[in-house]
């Protein structure tokens, strides 16, 4: 056997350019399933990591503008919408869990000299906690903060070093809805995409600024416990009573809003099992479009090795008459598949690690080469060369030795 082997190698030294050119299908077949693959989960991961970062223990209600009701006659709407009312009941009512209200709003904000369209966020003191989000400097604005309606405001680390260079911002101000807000903290913000599931949106707070939710509400003339807001929020501290704390607040909801359906329930959860299932697709149809490329190279094995068994007739010939066996000719041709499917699969590996990282560094795509990829491609890239080799080696190994010999 190792014999055969032996010369299956010498074969395909003496035709080293056919046998590269061969070898290209499967290279770029490898390349091709591993960068794939590589794309998908990547996306998977970064869809999968902002979910997470809404809080897998966390039950978000969202307010439906006006506008989008398809109920027909809005003045028969007996609800006000998402309130700070719904927040206080709420936060009564689920004693052991921490709500927060968010209002959010995109205004001209005046940094030194420059004036700039900043994303602002009205919350109270729990924000921070609820979306796990990192203080890097300073301090958070308290409840005492919140309650006696504070000029105060905590930035993002981008905005800090942007707009104050060389400069601690703590302690300066910035002038807000053209009222003085100092300064007394920065925020580690997240550089998230503005992908969405179809039920939220993620974005990014690099560009925010965050005010006492009661600040913003007293600006607006409003009551700090019926006013308007975006997002309400609830945390429990058992992840297991997710679903359940839902179902709560759903019922609560209802009964406030006298049945209108003026508000959504998002559970971050089950976008996350929803993400994962629809990512798991979508990573096997990546998968199965890049392995047609190996198909094809599989297909230029399989017509290369019929080529070699027609035209090395006569030594096929030879060497079952001074005694070879059927099995000695077909082990010598599958050999010669294997290793161009082999060498094949190496280079396609290291040709789809160097494509990922050029698709990850110049379109800044998030990647992400998995260990499983590398594996189930060099497996199929392998098998793919045995299998095409197979019909070519049961050919060359049922020729008539006499016919062979014959052949010029």
């Amino acid at each position: 056997m190792m014999t055969d082997i032996i010369i299956a190698f010498e074969s395909l030294g003496h035709n080293v350019f056919r046998s590269f050119l061969t070898t290209l299908g499967i290279i770029f077949g490898v390349a091709a399933v591993i960068s794939m693959m590589s794309i998908s989960e990547g996306a998977k991961k970064e869809l999968i990591d902002q979910i997470k970062l809404l809080g897998l223990n966390n039950v978000i209600i969202d307010n439906i503008a006006k506008d989008d009701f398809i109920d027909g006659d809005i003045s028969k709407n007996l609800s006000r919408g998402l309130t700070t009312k719904d927040s206080h009941i709420i936060s009564s009512t689920l004693s052991k869990s921490i709500v927060i209200s968010e209002i959010y709003s995109t205004v001209d904000v005046t940094m030194g000299t420059a004036i700039s369209k900043t994303d602002i966020i009205a919350t109270n003191e729990n924000f921070l906690k609820i979306k796990n989000i990192l203080l890097r400097n300073g301090r958070f604005f308290n409840s005492d903060d919140n309650l006696n309606f504070k000029m105060v405001c905590v930035i993002s680390d981008k905005i800090a070093n942007k707009y104050f260079i060389g400069e601690d911002p703590i302690g300066r101000s910035i002038k807000i809805y053209d009222q003085r807000f100092n300064i007394i903290g920065i925020f580690r913000s997240r550089s998230g995409s503005d992908k969405s599931t179809d039920k939220i949106k993620i974005a990014s707070n690099e560009n925010a600024i965050i005010i006492p939710l009661n600040t913003m509400i007293k600006r607006h003339g409003k009551s700090p416990h019926e006013a308007n807001v975006d997002r309400i929020t609830v945390q429990t501290q058992n992840d297991d009573n997710v679903f359940k704390l839902s179902e709560v607040i759903g019922s609560i909801l209802k009964r406030i809003h006298n049945d209108q359906k003026d508000y959504k329930i998002i559970l971050p959860r089950e976008l996350l099992s929803q993400a994962q299932k629809t990512q798991q697709i979508f990573n096997i149809v990546m998968g199965t479009i890049a392995s047609i490329s190996l198909l094809v190279g599989g297909i230029g094995i399989t017509n290369i090795m019929l080529a070699n068994a027609l035209e090395r007739r006569k030594e096929i010939g030879l060497r079952m008459a001074v005694g070879a066996t059927k099995r000695s000719i077909t082990i010598q041709f599958l050999s010669e598949a294997g290793m161009i499917s082999l060498i094949g699969g190496v280079l396609g590996i290291i040709l789809g690690i160097i494509m990922t990282y050029a698709i990850s560094k110049y379109a800044e795509w998030d990647t992400s080469v998995t260990f499983v990829s590398i594996i189930v491609s060099f497996v199929v890239s392998v098998s793919v060369g045995l299998i095409s080799g197979f019909l070519p080696a049961r050919k060359a190994a049922n020729m008539n030795p006499i016919e062979a010999l014959h052949y010029e």
